[in-house]
Formats: structure tokens, C-alpha cells, sequence
């Protein structure tokens, strides 16, 4: 009993000792844009209100929930409205209507599985949490590699205020050491949490837009990620 108790102690002091890494799921991990923008449009459509252009919607992507759907209907709506389609939403998603959409980007499960084995990995997404969890399932991501997810539903105030990283920290009882993500809000929380952000190309903002948010590292996708984080700690 004292091994297995001494076994235990050192399992969970080198667990704790892994680092953490928050990352934004759409078009981060994976490429669920017209998951989104399907159930988007079903779901506006159902409370009486005109779809819109799909290039007009990948704009729109990485906002928070709730200005997505006022960008989509208007602004000035009650704002039962605009909670009963996010809430829509979010159901249709996770009803798999739109699964065989959603894939995981290139390269992201072999980074995932080698950066598992040395950081604590989290996903901190504007989506829900079970909407994270069955766009993971969909792009075939295993989610045993994800130690922690926090959806915007978990927190509340979303990307790009820094509760859903903050969330993820305190789970993990200790600081995230990097954000990555697709988007301006994915740098503008990580700042606001202060913590490193790394800005990957693989969404739908440029280099040059990424760039004048001043995120420490830009590389164009998790793929090279793990090569990354290698070449810091062999500078540090």
C-alpha cells in the first residue's frame, strides 16, 4: 500500500509538472465552418429570419456567440431572440445534422499525440462544451489527448475576454503557458490573461491582420507546433 501510495504521489507530481496548452478549436483543430453555418441558417430560418451569404458568415467566425447571431439577424432584437438561436444552434450541431462536415485539419492529430505526451492539452472554444466535444468525435480527434475542454458555456463572458483560458488554468492548478489560435480574439484573450499567444493560418484572418495584434509567434499551422515549442525550450 505504501508503494502504490508513493506511485500515486509521483504519478500526479509529473502530471502536475506538465505544462498547459489552451487551444481554439474551429479552424484551429478542425475545419467545422459549415457545421456552423448549416445549423446557423436552419436555425434562423426557424425563428422567421433570412439566411446569409456562407462568405459573408466565415467573417463572422471566432466572435463571440452572441454578436455572431446579431450580425446574422440585426441588431436591436430582443435578446431572447437572439439566446433561443444560439441555443438552436448549438442542438442542431450536436444532433450530428451536419457531422460528415466537419474534419480535422492536417497534421493536428500527430501534433496532438505528440505534444500530449509532454503538456496538459485544453481546448477553450466560443462553442458550447458538448459542441466542442461532438465537433472533436466528428473530425475524428481522439479526445482522450484533450485534458480539458471549456466551452462558452462554462464561463461567463467568452473570447475574447480571457474567462475561458482562466477557467482551463484553474482546472489544471496551473498558469497556460500558450494560446493558440486562429483568430484575433484567440490573442486579444491570451493577452488579457497574459499568456503567450501563437497565431496559426490555417483560419480565416491573414497574416497581416494576426500580425498587428502582436501575438508572439505566427506559424501557419499546429502541425508545426510541436517543432515550435522544440526550438523555444532549446533557446531558453
Amino acid at each position: 500500500m505504501a508503494l502504490y501510495g508513493k506511485l500515486k504521489r509521483d504519478t500526479l507530481r509529473y502530471f502536475n509538472m506538465k505544462k498547459l496548452i489552451c487551444f481554439d478549436l474551429d479552424n484551429t483543430l478542425v475545419n467545422s465552418d459549415k457545421a456552423h453555418f448549416y445549423s446557423y441558417m436552419d436555425a434562423v430560418e426557424k425563428y422567421g429570419f433570412k439566411r446569409i451569404s456562407y462568405w459573408k458568415f466565415l467573417r463572422l467566425m471566432g466572435m463571440p456567440k452572441e454578436q455572431v447571431v446579431r450580425e446574422i439577424i440585426g441588431y436591436g432584437k430582443d435578446k431572447k431572440i437572439y439566446d433561443k438561436v444560439n441555443d438552436l444552434q448549438a442542438e442542431l450541431v450536436i444532433k450530428n445534422k451536419y457531422g460528415n462536415t466537419t474534419k480535422a485539419l492536417f497534421g493536428i492529430k500527430m501534433a496532438l499525440r505528440k505534444l500530449s505526451k509532454k503538456y496538459r492539452l485544453a481546448v477553450t472554444s466560443n462553442c458550447s462544451h458538448k459542441t466542442i466535444l461532438t465537433l472533436l468525435k466528428n473530425a475524428g480527434i481522439d479526445t482522450k489527448l484533450i485534458n480539458i475542454v471549456v466551452g462558452n458555456d462554462d464561463v461567463r463572458l467568452s473570447k475574447p475576454n480571457p474567462a475561458e483560458i482562466r477557467k482551463a488554468s484553474k482546472i489544471a492548478h496551473v498558469k497556460a503557458d500558450y494560446v493558440i489560435g486562429d483568430s484575433i480574439y484567440d490573442i486579444i484573450a491570451a493577452k488579457r490573461a497574459k499568456v503567450k499567444s501563437i497565431a496559426v493560418l490555417t483560419g480565416h484572418f491573414s497574416r497581416k491582420v494576426l500580425k498587428q495584434k502582436k501575438p508572439d509567434y505566427i506559424i501557419k499551422s499546429v502541425r508545426y507546433l510541436p517543432r515550435l515549442l522544440r526550438k523555444i525550450e532549446n533557446e531558453s
